[in-house]
């Protein structure tokens, strides 16, 4: 058994080697701190065989590594156990193979989604993906953290677009499940086991997705304020405006409830004529749902609506804590009324966006003592598992993320995610104690 290095001096020099020249550097405690944990050192391989490298290395001398990108999402998870190398995956940024006609393309983990989607874009394609984060998130983080936005109501998760992945694993051993395309995709899906997982299980530096031609139209409608007098429209009104615009035969790309006060925004995407209609639909049953209130449904700037509502589900300086809730699409509107009635309860600034059809609430709470705070995740939690959901703390100040639960209440399968973790990373040097139950 390798024992780890006890000075930076000691591991300097071999990850230099396996890194390459001026690949590596000391950590920098403003910059490169993952939750208030200082790495010994970053190292930014220019591929995938030189990662390997430093997987290996930091393998056989038990050195704690923690990937990332463009380091969009790093408040995401529990506080690191310890931290040794920071691995920087932006190296591998290019396209690897890009095949409109198929509607396929194969990036390496470390281009950011903005210049893959100019690149798509100059073909008529994009991939429908739209994290709060933007276009500054890496594919491999997006991944990582199993990012979405408000197009999963239309596009679906980035995940079910994911055709193969190529994955560092702890030891260095690089892996690859899937294909690049469609017709080669077989066997057990091993990159869905990789999405979501925060890296804890190998650093992805690969994948393989299905694009989509870009719509030739685009429309949005936005209904209400629904109670200008109040921070949440009444449940049940909401609840029926949302089942009506999602049970219409024109299906939505993006259904979102922000607030306070209470707006609805259903977009929608296609052929002009396709667009014009659902619109028409859209603002015809909010009147007829809300009767005088759906008076105040009206199209807006598609390109306008879709910008807020990405503003209204990032942090901000303004969020001391940040929650996403997740339950049934069917009860949205339901824990909506609740978080708003408790949060106004104990005094804490709150304000809120959901993905309304996928049953996706976050949460963002305004300074106010950790005791009061606090108080709230243990509400809300238990709310939605009793839907069969969970709640995910996304930013925390440090001293309370060490009081709430990070992840939730952990799942009936977190034996099967432990023992997937050490046959994946039997010495625990990925991301040690982020994922769920101190992973």
């Amino acid at each position: 058994m390798s024992e780890t290095p006890g000075s930076v001096a000691s591991i300097l020099q071999p990850l230099i080697d396996a890194a390459g020249a001026d690949r590596v550097r000391p950590a920098d405690p403003a910059a490169d701190a993952v939750e208030g944990v200082v790495p010994r050192l970053v190292a930014a391989p220019a591929d995938e065989e030189a990662l390997a490298r430093v997987l290996a290395f930091c393998h056989r001398h038990r050195l704690a590594v923690a990937p990332r990108g463009g380091g969009t999402q790093l408040e995401l998870g529990g506080i690191p156990e310890r931290l040794d190398v920071l691995v920087d995956v932006t190296p591998l940024a290019r396209i690897v193979q890009y095949e409109p006609a198929d509607l396929t393309v194969t990036v390496q983990a470390g281009m950011r989604l903005g210049e893959l989607q100019a690149e798509l874009g100059r073909r008529g394609q994009f991939l429908p993906v739209d994290p709060p984060t933007g276009g500054e998130a890496t594919i491999g983080g997006l991944l990582a953290t199993a990012a979405s936005g408000p197009l999963r109501t239309g596009y679906s998760h980035l995940r079910d677009r994911l055709l193969g992945m190529r994955v560092v694993r702890a030891d260095g051993t690089i892996v690859r499940s899937g294909g690049r395309v469609v017709k080669n995709v077989a066997g057990y899906d091993m990159g869905r086991l990789h999405t979501g997982a925060l890296g804890t299980l190998g650093v992805i530096v690969e994948a393989t997705f299905k694009v989509q031609p870009l719509p030739e139209a685009w429309g949005c409608v936005q209904v209400g304020p629904l109670a200008p007098e109040a921070a949440v429209a009444p449940a049940a009104a909401l609840e029926a405006l949302l089942a009506a615009l999602l049970d219409a035969p024109a299906q939505p790309v993006l259904l979102e409830v922000l607030g306070p006060p209470a707006r609805v925004l259903v977009g929608y995407a296609g052929v002009a004529a396709e667009v014009d209609f659902a619109v028409a639909e859209a603002l015809r049953i909010a009147k007829k749902v809300l009767g005088s209130a759906g008076q105040a449904a009206a199209p807006v700037s598609w390109d306008a609506a879709h910008a807020e509502t990405l503003a209204a589900h990032r942090s901000g300086d303004d969020a001391m804590l940040t929650l996403r809730l997740h339950g049934p699409s069917s009860q949205a509107a339901t824990l909506l009324e609740q978080v708003v009635r408790e949060a106004a309860a104990a005094g804490v600034p709150c304000r809120y966006a959901a993905h309304a059809a996928v049953g996706t609430l976050r949460v963002h709470l305004g300074a106010a003592a950790d005791q009061a705070l606090e108080g709230l995740v243990q509400s809300w939690l238990p709310a939605v598992r009793r839907w069969g959901g969970n709640l995910v703390v996304e930013r925390a100040p440090l001293p309370l993320k060490r009081a709430i639960p990070v992840w939730g209440e952990p799942p009936p399968a977190l034996f099967l995610m432990r023992a997937l973790k050490e046959k994946f990373d039997p010495h625990r040097i990925l991301n040690p104690g982020r994922y769920v139950g101190g992973l």
